[in-house]
């Protein structure tokens, strides 16, 4: 007589009592709000890489997730990138499918989600190597031996809000060596000292500088690109003049005040 398999059911019951209507994806059998959601969604996780689901069952904290060492294999993404990268991208996601019907393949959020933490990770580690430099005021003197100095300005015009910038070229014995002045047009006051600082930085390295010291009587500016994360500051101009810092030269920005 052939075996016959276990019924993987539970036995019935040997007294009167009614049937009772059971839920199946419950360990308990209890009916849940949580599980009839996940039920709902099982289509859309069909084909859907393993790692998901992996990443649904850690059981970790915000701070663990923010301040962990751990990186992705794939690529060496730092987790604490990747995750806050991965958040913003789920709720996108949320959002295009609650608003407009529509939603962006969970593959495709993955993708997006490594390729800005990767980005953000690289920024991070450039703005790194950014040269440290303290920001003190100093009256004007003649550079060290072998260092040029730079001295740069701007004005707005108070009639037509057009900028102009200029600069003075100087060795260590005072001697001028060469000057420049433009017309940049309308701008804001400290858009016009970035833009002579970042002109004067192009002259000098046209002149084969290789030790420069920057002067400026502008504060705001001289802060602006002594930040260590100036590299990705939301200005163009700051990125523009932190790039220069990366170059093959030594670079000493200082603030004097205007006599």
């Amino acid at each position: 007589m052939p075996s016959v398999p276990t019924i993987g059911t539970l036995p019935a019951a040997l007294d009167d009592s009614d049937d009772v209507v059971v839920w199946r994806c419950t360990p308990t059998s209890i009916f849940t709000i949580a599980s009839a959601y996940a039920r709902d969604l099982e289509p859309m996780w069909e084909g859907v890489d393993s790692k998901w689901f992996h990443l649904w069952s850690l059981l970790v904290t915000e701070h663990s997730n923010l301040h962990s060492s751990f990186s992705l294999s794939s690529n060496s993404t730092p987790w604490r990138c990747f995750f806050p990268s991965l958040l913003w991208q789920l709720w996108k996601r949320r959002n295009e499918f609650v608003f407009n019907a529509s939603w962006l393949p969970l593959v495709e959020a993955y993708r997006i989600s490594i390729t800005w933490a990767a980005y953000f990770a690289d920024i991070r580690a450039s703005a790194r190597t950014l040269p440290t430099s303290t920001f003190v005021y100093h009256q004007w003197k003649k550079p060290a031996m072998g260092w040029l100095c730079l001295n740069t300005d701007a004005s707005i015009s108070s009639a037509d809000g057009v900028g102009t910038i200029g600069g003075v070229l100087r060795d260590s014995s005072g001697t001028w060596l060469r000057g420049y002045c433009k017309c940049i047009g309308k701008v804001s006051t400290i858009q016009a000292e970035l833009w002579s600082v970042y002109i004067g930085l192009e002259v000098d390295w046209s002149f084969g500088t290789n030790r420069l010291v920057i002067q400026s009587d502008s504060s705001q500016a001289i802060k602006l690109v002594l930040d260590p994360f100036a590299l990705r500051h939301s200005m163009q101009l700051v990125r523009a003049i932190a790039a220069w810092r990366l170059k093959h030269w030594s670079l000493d920005f200082q603030w004097i005040l205007e006599k």
